[in-house]
């Protein structure tokens, strides 16, 4: 389960920092930045670190001992997760136009500036969600001058057409960049290595959560 957890955390964190849809403002600089979120409150965890490089994202995990990456190009709309201790990895079913287009945060972006303030170090412009509905997330978005999310905090909403579990609320939710580092990232970061053997996502979470660190 923590397992699970992990990657469903990266899916999250790790996809809406680039912006995908069009009309979204999207990074204009390659960067590196840490990544830490907070769930209903809790105290911030240190989830990874993220690499942007122009429609690429790679999102490296950091809450179990598996050294696990997760590697999007928005380009060619396909998204992977890899696990380097084993050699293996697996594309992630199912990656639709809508779902790369915006998945739940990202689906449209409506937004309305609502003042400035300096966060983790950078000067922002904070921007409220104007469609909450359409973009499954109601809350505030602060963006740097070089349009990178270096934090957002909300509550998430049911899309419409979508169904809560009975008596279930909707989350809130925070998370941010911090160790905002502007450089040029390296190719190799988001290329998938030639000697790693291809598995389903169903034979790699079973691999996963057999390893003792997933324990």
């Amino acid at each position: 389960m923590q397992l699970f957890h992990a990657i469903a955390a990266i899916a999250l964190f790790g996809v809406p920092q680039s912006a995908l849809a069009d009309g979204c403002p999207r990074p204009t600089v390659d960067f590196s930045a840490k990544m830490v979120g907070s769930i209903q409150g809790s105290e911030p965890i240190s989830m990874g670190t993220m690499y942007h490089h122009g429609d690429k994202v790679r999102a490296e995990q950091a809450m179990t001992g598996l050294k696990v990456a997760t590697v999007f190009d928005y380009s060619k709309r396909t998204a992977v997760i890899i696990w380097e201790t084993a050699k293996v990895y697996a594309m992630v079913p199912d990656i639709d136009r809508a779902k790369m287009d915006g998945p739940g945060i990202w689906r449209s972006c409506k937004f309305e500036a609502v003042g400035t303030e300096e966060i983790n170090g950078h000067a922002t412009t904070k921007y409220r969600v104007l469609n909450a509905k359409q973009m499954g997330f109601k809350g505030h978005v602060w963006m740097t001058r070089h349009n990178i999310p270096i934090r957002f905090s909300g509550q998430v909403v049911v899309p419409p057409g979508a169904k809560r579990p009975q008596g279930e609320k909707s989350p809130s939710f925070a998370h941010d960049l911090t160790d905002l580092r502007l450089s040029k990232q390296p190719r190799k970061l988001f290329e998938l290595p030639k000697d790693y053997r291809k598995v389903t996502t169903a034979e790699l979470m079973k691999l996963m959560s057999a390893a003792p660190q997933a324990n």
